[in-house]
């Protein structure tokens, strides 16, 4: 009965040992039974394994993608601050624009004038030299006449076509009143006339009067009408 026992519960007589070794069926159910579970946890962690290398791959290109948000939002901000510089030279330029229209509306009005001219002073003064000057700038005749203006003048006018308040060009003499250094020429208006007939001239801008008399024979000029502010870029020059 014992050796049937022993067989039905996979038993073995080892001779050389003198011993039964006895295999119990169900047991070895139990241990592959329990391999096959570990197995089915390996695959479960194997995959969940996977899973979290997909997710850890996601989680990279999110990294990824906020570092390129962060340099992006940098570019951007570089971009704002290129438009306010573009937009502070775009104001600059519209400034500059509106100078230069100015400038050249300027110069269109005074050239309209100077191309009246010869046409209106000719009728005036027929058979006459007329020329245009420009007196330098010292400032001795602001604000009436500036080197910015265009004088236009009537060539050794008589005595009888210069009247007190009439600018005149002539000779600038020093010291005693008699020498000239044949070059310096001097507009000046005309505030009076002495019993010699000599021009007392004076600058609007001075104080006093011209420390000579001035004869008529050192007249070289007598001032018309100016056209004003003819080089606008030489105001402010006086």
């Amino acid at each position: 009965m014992f050796l049937l026992a022993l067989m039905t519960m996979g038993a073995v007589w080892d001779k050389e040992i003198n011993w039964v070794i006895v295999y119990m069926p169900w047991e070895q159910d139990a241990l592959e039974l329990e391999i096959t579970e570990l197995k089915g946890e390996q695959d479960a962690l194997e995959l969940e394994i996977t899973e979290l290398k997909g997710e850890l791959a996601t989680a990279n290109e999110k990294v990824a993608l906020v570092d390129n948000y962060d340099s992006l939002t940098a570019q951007i901000a570089s971009m704002h601050s290129q438009i306010g510089s573009l937009g502070q030279v775009s104001s600059s330029i519209n400034g500059q624009l509106q100078t230069l229209r100015s400038e050249r509306d300027a110069l269109r009005n005074s050239m309209a004038a100077f191309t009246a001219l010869p046409k209106k002073l000719g009728q005036t003064y027929p058979g006459r030299t007329i020329w245009a000057d420009q007196i330098g700038c010292t400032g001795s005749m602001v604000p009436t006449v500036t080197c910015a203006d265009l004088n236009i003048m009537l060539a050794y006018p008589t005595p009888s076509e210069i009247q007190v308040g009439d600018p005149i060009v002539y000779k600038m003499r020093w010291g005693n009143c008699i020498d000239w250094d044949g070059n310096t020429y001097i507009l000046h208006r005309v505030v009076s006339i002495d019993g010699d007939g000599n021009y007392i001239a004076r600058g609007d801008a001075n104080g006093g009067n011209d420390p000579c008399p001035v004869p008529h024979a050192d007249v070289i000029s007598k001032g018309l009408d100016p056209i004003k502010n003819f080089w606008p870029e030489r105001w402010g020059n006086d």
